[in-house]
């Protein structure tokens, strides 16, 4: 089995910001109808030409001398029940953003810098370095879709970790349903500390995405911490670890436990706005195979897995 192949191919509705599959519906949303033209129109990039230079933006070296604040950790109704979203399944595109946010938050020298300018440039890095070809990256950077998963499933989360603060110029409370252009980001204490730390894949050049020991310490010293928020993180990763530590188990079986807890159905529940059993039964199924590819992904990258697909085989404690 593909074990990404259900993430890769799906979006969020502009509309009603329901997760579905783009391969299976082309033309719309199949909860509300909303049609992929309307969402491309809506999520308009408008990229400005970037200098051949940007390309070339330090994404392997930081300012020393950056001001940030403590983040605010955003806690919702997904995060309470099971961390980040089911399409947040990578840190090293986040930790990538925060690199490139720190070094043009200096170029500019100013406080925030405009999301439209960070994917820009993110957009000329990317591609100067080949790195459509890591996970959770884009893997068409002059495709709107793409750029997009990039923002509202990674930076966006990142944000609501409190890795990156994020505002509109003005001052409305529905951030992420500004234009790019309209929508301030900055990095946090804690982005920045994390930023900060070595990296195999951008500071040795390596290709297998799995973080240093320094991250991953900090990482899951981190996820405890917002744990305590009620952002439940580290909680659900504990749980699928502690699963997967039974040994023998399968993909489908963990998709099987997600589907065996309560709280992952009321969820689902109230994501559905059709409730008949056949409906709501592959809404169950979509929903924890999403769930248990993207936990794995990041557990996975923290080495607590084996990072070879269709095997589980723990490798330390969480």
């Amino acid at each position: 089995m593909n074990l990404f192949k259900a993430q890769e191919n799906r979006i969020r509705c502009g509309q009603c910001n329901t997760e579905f599959d783009l391969n299976k519906n082309m033309e719309s949303c199949p909860w509300c109808g909303f049609s992929r033209g309307s969402i491309s129109k809506e999520r308009s990039v408008n990229l400005p030409d970037q200098p051949k230079l940007d390309k070339y933006l330090s994404y392997s070296t930081l300012p020393k001398d950056l001001k940030t604040r403590p983040g605010k950790v955003v806690v919702d109704e997904e995060s309470k029940i099971w961390g980040s979203s089911l399409m947040f399944n990578d840190i090293f595109a986040p930790k990538f953003l925060m690199r490139i946010t720190a070094n043009l938050l200096k170029k500019q020298n100013a406080e925030y810098i405009s999301v439209n300018d960070l994917i820009s440039v993110s957009r000329d890095v990317i591609k100067g370095n080949g790195f459509s070809k890591l996970k959770g990256f884009p893997n068409d950077v002059e495709d709107d879709n793409s750029l997009g998963r990039l923002v509202y499933h990674f930076l966006k989360t990142a944000v609501n970790m409190g890795l990156f603060e994020a505002r509109s110029k003005s001052n409305g409370e529905k951030v992420w349903s500004e234009k790019w252009e309209n929508i301030l980001i900055t990095i946090t204490n804690e982005g920045l500390e994390f930023a900060r730390l070595p990296n195999s894949v951008f500071d040795e050049g390596k290709k297998e995405q799995v973080l240093t020991s320094e991250e991953r310490k900090w990482l899951i010293n981190y996820f405890r911490r917002i744990d305590n928020t009620n952002y439940r993180e580290y909680s659900t990763l504990r749980e699928v670890y502690e699963f997967l530590s039974r040994g023998k188990c399968s993909y489908e079986d963990l998709c099987k436990w997600f589907r065996s807890q309560k709280r992952f159905v009321e969820y689902v529940k109230g994501k559905s706005k059709m409730t008949t059993n056949t409906f709501l039964g592959k809404q169950l199924e979509n929903y924890s195979q999403s769930f248990a590819s993207s936990k794995i992904s990041l557990l996975r990258e923290l080495g607590v897995i084996k990072n070879k697909r269709n095997d589980y085989t723990v490798l330390g404690a969480l």
